[in-house]
């Protein structure tokens, strides 16, 4: 049973992949060069950075609120970066290397003071 809700994370991770990638190439020709890697640096981060909480928080995964927590998150989070993004006109990936760690933490410090939930040791 692990196996497979393990697989369900990775083809929910890998179809939102694919859909933000295939967006972006919809996107493509109204976009220059930098804007469409700024895009999909911000994608693709944003991608592992739910894999990573969802796999933190899978033995906890039948408290909703937990969910309802990661949901809340996950949209400040597009919404904080779309903003930011859309402002921002030369945003190195480099710099995701730096926040999503940050983002991390935040998420860790805001479930343990809420819902009292942490994480058990997770194997990335």
């Amino acid at each position: 049973m692990r196996k497979a809700t393990e697989l369900f994370i990775y083809v929910r991770v890998g179809i939102g992949l694919v859909a933000g990638v295939l967006g972006l190439a919809v996107l493509r020709p109204n976009i220059s060069d930098a804007q469409f890697h700024i895009w999909f640096s911000f994608i693709f981060m944003t991608a592992l950075l739910l894999y990573i909480l969802v796999k933190m928080y899978w033995s906890v995964r039948r408290v909703r609120k937990v969910w309802l927590l990661l949901g809340l998150f996950m949209t400040a989070h597009t919404t904080g970066y779309v903003m930011l993004l859309r402002h921002v006109s030369n945003w190195p990936g480099l710099w995701y290397v730096f926040t999503v760690p940050i983002e991390i933490m935040l998420f860790a410090t805001i479930a343990w003071l809420w819902l009292k939930v942490n994480p058990p040791n997770v194997k990335l």
